[in-house]
């Protein structure tokens, strides 16, 4: 479960400016996005950042965040969650949190600090909590 999570970690995000009433979109890595930036995801695209849909409406799947595959209708004012995909049609969202303090970012995390024991230490502190040794 964590390599599928780690490969659908998100690398970049397209940044949405508009200045002087000309709209311009550029390619960003997700590390250098940050709270208060609107980006766009087109359809069949990975959802880069956590963040509140600010134009468009769409669905999106939760296959990545949840443990079953959820396609579900977001419209403007909805948050979304970085590494779910857009299934329908493209949408701006304003980014509420940065890449590390994602909720894919979170979720890594615990599953890294679960595998960091090897098998045969979980293994142990099972027969120890068995034989009442451990709470």
């Amino acid at each position: 479960m964590l390599k599928k999570i780690l490969e659908a970690q998100p690398v970049i995000g397209r940044r949405v400016r508009i200045k002087n009433e000309q709209e311009s979109v550029w390619l960003f890595p997700v590390e250098q996005l940050h709270v208060g930036d609107v980006v766009r995801v087109f359809s069949g695209e990975r959802i880069p950042m956590d963040g509140i849909i600010s134009k468009g409406e769409s669905r999106i799947t939760s296959s990545v965040v949840a443990s079953e595959s959820v396609i579900v209708n977001k419209q403007a004012g909805d948050a979304v969650q970085c590494g779910t995909i857009n299934c329908g049609s493209p949408i701006d969202i304003k980014v509420t949190a940065e890449f590390y303090n994602s909720t894919l970012q979170n979720k890594i995390a615990r599953l890294q600090a679960l595998h960091k024991e090897s098998w045969w230490e979980r293994l142990l502190s099972c027969f120890r909590r068995l034989d009442g040794q451990e709470a």
